[in-house]
């Protein structure tokens, strides 16, 4: 099944994600992916409480194929749902990392330029230095 498929599935036959009594599939993307204090829920937790169910399902049929959706695979389903969603979140956190990173960084280059900027001007001579204000001044007016 793709991501599209699971997703349609999901929507169209209602599924509920056992977190909080119940929560529907747009409910799991406002869980944290971990919990921010103890007992409150999160992807986390909500992925292990479906990995059990998967494997506390009694066997599937490989031949029969009368069973039509069984438990096991509605189990399956909800956990490939979860996986993904945490798989994105991490994505978005991941490049919310990187972003604050470069962030510093360019701040950082930032104030490097200027005390070079500085060091430069402190090197210029009286008259270089007032050559340069005179010219500021006419730029102005």
């Amino acid at each position: 099944m793709t991501i599209n498929d699971l997703f349609a599935y999901a929507t169209r036959s209602k599924l509920r994600f056992p977190i909080s009594g119940s929560i529907s599939v747009e409910d799991v993307w406002d869980l944290p992916l971990k919990a921010k204090r103890e007992g409150s829920p999160s992807l986390d937790e909500l992925a292990q409480t479906l990995d059990d169910a998967v494997q506390a399902s009694p066997r599937r049929s490989f031949v029969d194929d009368s069973e039509g959706t069984s438990e096991k695979s509605v189990a399956q389903i909800k956990l490939d749902i979860v996986l993904f969603v945490i798989d994105v979140k991490k994505r978005e956190a991941a490049g919310k990392q990187a972003a604050v990173v470069r962030e510093s960084q360019a701040r950082q280059l930032d104030e490097l330029i200027a005390r070079k900027q500085n060091q430069e001007l402190e090197g210029k001579s009286v008259e270089e230095l007032r050559a340069l204000r005179d010219s500021l001044g006419e730029a102005r007016g």
